[in-house]
């Protein structure tokens, strides 16, 4: 099998997986975000909480990058190819206030949700 062939189907195995992961969070009641091989985030109401688990990694040389949608997290694997992981979110995220941790081989992302301001009707 050809590395293109494999990346093909991992691609192809991590969007069945997210599909999957999607429907079931809408019959539980929408709790799940979206799920990727080691990856998942779950919507807890105030933030998003986001769990890779890489037991291999070296917490030091991951890449995580958070925009007002998103997310992306990288993480080098030494001989490995490096993994990366790629999340949208439907409510925009609170830059100021995301925190990660890492502890025995899983990063923990909390992404608090940006609170919309009151508008006073006059």
């Amino acid at each position: 099998m050809k590395l293109s062939d494999t990346k093909a189907l991992r691609d192809f195995e991590r969007a069945c997986d997210e599909l999957f992961d999607e429907w079931l969070g809408r019959w539980r009641g929408g709790a799940a975000v979206v799920a990727s091989a080691g990856a998942v985030a779950v919507d807890r109401g105030e933030a998003y909480e986001v769990r890779i688990e890489d037991a291999m990694a070296d917490p030091q040389a991951i890449y995580v990058e958070v925009g007002e949608a998103g997310l992306i997290v990288r993480i080098p694997a030494g001989a490995r190819p490096a993994v990366e992981h790629t999340m949208t979110f439907a409510q925009p995220i609170d830059l100021e206030r995301v925190t990660s941790r890492w502890e025995s081989g899983i990063l923990k992302i909390v992404l608090p949700k940006l609170r919309g301001r009151r508008v006073k009707v006059q």
